[in-house]
């Protein structure tokens, strides 16, 4: 009777992640902006949310109706989160080095969360319908914005001040759902709500302009023509995608804008590849314990000066007043903590596949589309954090909560039921 009730509770518990996700959303305009204490790409209506949901989390594991699962893939987190507990004490600014590692607590605790709470392949399924309802109302915020202003600036300032989220980052937000979608359009499952995200979603990477999206974008298309067993299918979605990013880059020319840009290599277009060597650089100099989390642009002056960066890469800085920190996760990671956070990246992404990819071969039909439509997303989000850094988001590690309690239900983990 026991283990009823805690199973009960656990899948009323497990709705709270989704919901905790649309509260972060819509509660983002009576918050602070991301510059607020140096914070770039967090949220603060997150970190109210998630210690309000931290209160009810301990509250039910004190009267029993909730129990925490340890899973072996926390291990390789802790690696990561002592050591750079122990940079704190070589950092230039330690009160920044504090926070930004003290961020990693509700990181951390999310992730738990969602081992501990998805635990039978209903929750599952329940958990990505739900995220794939929030990505379309996500998309489509974006893209009524977008009818409205008329102006992909005017849009960008909108999301800035009202939601803290840049247009050029809105795809991570969705990452995980649309990957699913995608696949399962694909692969033959009849959903119009995977369709229609499907749709929703390049229409949102056109219109944010960002060239690294439109890029990962491809490459998940690619992935999913790849893995789908129903050919002629997908090479009609493969068709029809491309007919609409064509039809929404003729609305939208600043996306094809960017790519010229990028090819006629301006400062702007080149910039992100001399702020990955000045962290590189960074870690160079200190490969032991870095130079601390959150101190990389500290650091960067100094930094900068052992690396040959062209004129107008300089101006493009100076006129921006921009810090010389990198959107590469792994040269942030180890530029911050050494060469334990450089590694750790890629053990992270490296061990979340593996996961994800062996119980492949034991399943078939919705499950084995969640399975590849999962692994899809680990590969895409590990090449956009060499260009964003998702790491550093709290949906991502949503995201990889899920990835990994799907790992669980399907690998036959003796503490997960499948239904």
């Amino acid at each position: 009777m026991s283990n009823f009730k805690e199973k009960a509770n656990t899948a009323k518990l497990a709705r709270l992640i989704w919901i905790f996700m649309f509260l972060v959303l819509i509660f983002s305009p009576f918050f602070p902006g991301k510059g607020t204490l140096g914070f770039y790409s967090i949220e603060w209506s997150f970190f109210f949310f998630v210690f309000f949901l931290m209160f009810v989390i301990f509250l039910t594991w004190g009267m029993r109706q909730f129990s925490p699962r340890w899973d072996s893939f926390y291990t390789i987190f802790l690696i990561y989160w002592l050591w750079g507990f122990i940079a704190i004490f070589g950092a230039p600014n330690k009160v920044r080095a504090i926070l930004f590692w003290g961020q990693y607590i509700p990181f951390y605790f999310i992730l738990i969360l969602c081992i501990s709470l998805i635990v039978t392949e209903n929750i599952l399924n329940d958990i990505i319908t739900k995220l794939t309802y929030l990505g379309m109302f996500f998309c489509l915020i974006v893209s009524v914005g977008f009818i409205y202003f008329r102006d992909r600036g005017l849009l960008n300032d909108f999301m800035l001040d009202k939601f803290q989220i840049d247009l050029l980052k809105v795809l991570p937000y969705i990452e995980l759902p649309l990957c699913v979608a995608i696949y399962r359009t694909m692969a033959g499952y009849k959903s119009r709500l995977n369709v229609l995200l499907f749709i929703l979603g390049l229409a949102l990477v056109v219109i944010s302009g960002s060239r690294g999206s439109c890029l990962i974008l491809l490459g998940i298309l690619g992935l999913a023509l790849f893995k789908s067993k129903y050919l002629g299918r997908a090479v009609l979605a493969i068709f029809l995608a491309g007919f609409l990013v064509t039809a929404l880059l003729i609305l939208n020319p600043y996306t094809a804008d960017r790519f010229g840009e990028l090819a006629e290599g301006r400062g702007e277009s080149v910039s992100r590849v001399y702020t990955g060597m000045v962290a590189f650089q960074t870690m160079k100099d200190n490969p032991v314990l870095g130079i601390g989390m959150g101190n990389l642009s500290e650091y960067s002056l100094k930094a900068l000066a052992n690396v040959a960066v062209p004129d107008d890469v300089r101006r493009y800085w100076n006129s921006k007043n921009m810090l010389y920190e990198t959107t590469c996760a792994p040269l942030k990671m180890g530029g911050e903590i050494g060469v334990v956070g450089f590694f750790t990246f890629f053990a992270w992404y490296f061990i979340l596949w593996r996961r994800i990819k062996v119980p492949q071969k034991n399943q078939r039909g919705k499950a084995l589309q969640t399975l590849i439509g999962l692994e899809i997303y680990v590969i895409a989000s590990f090449v956009h954090n060499f260009g964003d850094l998702g790491f550093y988001n709290y949906y991502s590690w949503v995201f990889y909560g899920v990835v990994l309690a799907a790992a669980r239900i399907y690998g036959g983990h003796p503490k997960v039921r499948r239904n």
